[in-house]
């Protein structure tokens, strides 16, 4: 059996800027659209959401 006795820090680099749009067409915006929109429903009388 082997024992992890240090653990090795990885640098996680998170770009700045990205050049792709999150919804690149309507059919993808309209999608994320209905998704948040029943989030809010289905969560709505929680207040830890």
């Amino acid at each position: 059996m082997t024992i992890l006795t240090q653990v090795q820090q990885v640098e996680i680099k998170y770009p700045s800027s990205d050049p792709d749009a999150i919804a690149e067409s309507d059919i993808a915006r309209d999608r994320m659209t209905y998704t948040v929109e029943a989030a809010n429903l289905y969560f709505q009388g929680r207040s830890d959401v």
